[in-house]
C-alpha cells in the first residue's frame, strides 16, 4: 500500500485506525514508514492521538469485583446444580460396578460395530 497517492480523508481514517490499534501489520509497518516523509499523515495521527487517547486517560483502569463475573455467567449459563457435580462420581461408580459391566460392555460393542459400519459405508 503506498500512503503517499492517498486522498486527505482516506489518510486522516488510516491515521485514526493506527492510534486505535485496527491496522494488520503490513498496514502498520506502511504507515510508520511513511510518517517520517508525510506532514499530512504526521498532522492527521497527533490529531487522532489527542481526541482518542485524551478518552482512554482519565479512566483509571479497574478489575471488578469475582462476584461480577459470577452474575454475568449464571445470567448467561444459568445457576449450576451444586447436586449435579456431586451425582458425577456415583453415576461412573455405577457404570463399573459388576453388575453392569456387561451392559456396558454390550454398549461398547453395539458402538464399535456402528463404527466400522459407516466406516464401510463410506470408504
Amino acid at each position: 500500500m503506498v500512503i503517499g497517492v492517498m486522498d486527505r480523508e482516506r489518510k486522516s481514517v488510516l491515521a485514526g485506525e493506527y492510534v486505535l490499534g485496527l491496522l494488520d501489520p503490513a498496514e502498520r509497518r506502511a504507515v510508520e514508514r511513511d510518517l517520517a516523509g508525510d506532514a499530512d499523515l504526521r498532522a492527521d495521527l497527533a490529531f487522532w492521538e489527542e481526541r482518542l487517547l485524551a478518552l482512554v486517560d482519565p479512566v483509571p483502569a479497574e478489575v471488578p469485583p469475582a462476584r461480577v463475573y459470577a452474575r454475568i455467567e449464571a445470567r448467561l449459563f444459568g445457576t449450576p446444580d451444586p447436586a449435579w457435580r456431586a451425582r458425577l462420581p456415583a453415576l461412573w461408580s455405577e457404570l463399573a460396578a459388576p453388575g453392569n459391566r456387561g451392559l456396558l460392555a454390550a454398549v461398547l460393542l453395539v458402538k464399535a460395530a456402528l463404527l466400522v459400519l459407516l466406516l464401510y459405508v463410506l470408504f
